[in-house]
This record gives structure tokens, sequence and C-alpha cells, in this order.
């Protein structure tokens, strides 16, 4: 029974958080990868 509680409690915090972390992951990339392109298109001018 507390196992099954605590069980639940942790997926209830952290299905939404590595949800939450992929979400981020995939902007944080996505923004990297547009800096990286912006800096080398600089520095090629």
């Amino acid at each position: 029974m507390v196992f099954g509680t605590v069980s639940l409690i942790y997926f209830a915090l952290c299905w939404p958080l590595s949800l939450y972390a992929g979400y981020l992951e995939r902007r944080f990339a996505t923004g990297m990868t547009r800096k990286v392109e912006t800096s080398l298109v600089m520095s090629a001018v």
C-alpha cells in the first residue's frame, strides 16, 4: 500500500517533469543550433 502510494506520487511528479525536460531540451537544442549558425555567419562576414 505504501509502495503503491509512493510510486503514484513519484509517477505524478516525474512524468510531467520528464515531458517538460524533453520540451526544454528540444527548445534549447534548436536555440543553440540557431546561435551557432548565426555566429558562423558572423565570423564568415
